[in-house]
């Protein structure tokens, strides 16, 4: 467990830690991301990414070990990846970055669908309609 702060902004080493125990490097992107949005908290509660993908929340560092051990062993999700989002689903669905750093949407009542929703990190953010990152360059939807 990492214990600090939720205002502190996360280590080096500490992203590195969820990393090893996730067995997965994330991309320099994710890695900034995270780093600035420490809690995964935004100011929109949903948003929409096209008619059927919805997120609610990205998923904040010290909470990504358990909701990923929760999303594969409880939840049945296939080990791709890791979670990163929420969905407003109660966990029917969530987006991860796979493995190839993609970002995938997985969609637990049709069989474990997946469907990419981007290439990259910064492209799934860029591509997010009612939240804009100033950090990437835009300035947030209000």
């Amino acid at each position: 467990m990492i214990l600090r702060s939720k205002f502190q902004q996360p280590t080096t080493e500490e992203i590195e830690i969820v990393e090893a125990l996730l067995k997965h490097e994330f991309p320099q992107d994710y890695k900034d991301f995270i780093t600035i949005y420490k809690d995964g908290i935004h100011n929109k509660k949903i948003v929409k990414l096209g008619k059927e993908y919805e997120i609610s929340n990205f998923i904040s560092l010290e909470n990504l070990i358990k909701a990923n051990i929760n999303a594969i062993d409880e939840w049945g999700y296939p080990r791709i990846g890791t979670m990163i989002c929420n969905c407003p689903s109660a966990g029917h669905n969530a987006i991860f970055l796979d493995y190839n750093n993609q970002v995938v949407h997985i969609d637990q009542e049709s069989n474990y669908k997946i469907t990419k929703l981007a290439n990259s990190f910064s492209e799934f953010v860029h591509n997010l309609k009612e939240w804009c990152l100033s950090v990437y360059g835009y300035n947030c939807i209000v």
